[in-house]
């Protein structure tokens, strides 16, 4: 009865380990939602990843006037934080169905939507 226990100890672990091994790779291969491309009739903003660095082109129109960036992203929970030559753009995100909810610097009322009009495959 006891060799029948130990058995029954030893599957059980070997099944969790294999659990893991298949679990883990999995849960790695899921990608960014924000990569891709998003646009409107205004503005355009690819976000994408190459060899781990990850860098977006925008042309956004502020109320400034129209900017064209390029450099580097990051994502800080729900704030997507575009770094350039100059400075840093932060944005409250969100994305709901198809559109990304773009706040700069958190302000609800000037609120981009972007329609995500090409995915990347990273």
């Amino acid at each position: 009865m006891k060799k029948a226990n130990t058995i029954i100890k030893l599957a059980s672990f070997i099944a969790f380990i294999l659990f893991c091994a298949i679990l883990i790779p999995c849960g790695c291969a899921i990608s960014n939602p924000l990569l891709g491309t998003w646009s409107d009739s205004q503005n355009t903003l690819t976000l994408q990843t190459e060899d781990g660095d990850y860098t977006y082109e925008a042309n956004i129109v502020f109320d400034s006037g129209r900017e064209k960036l390029s450099g580097t992203f990051q994502i800080n929970l729900n704030t997507l934080i575009l770094t350039d030559s100059t400075g840093n753009y932060f944005f409250r995100w969100d994305i709901r169905g198809n559109a990304l909810y773009l706040a700069l610097d958190g302000d609800e009322s000037n609120t981009l939507v972007l329609i995500k009009t090409e995915s990347t495959s990273n």
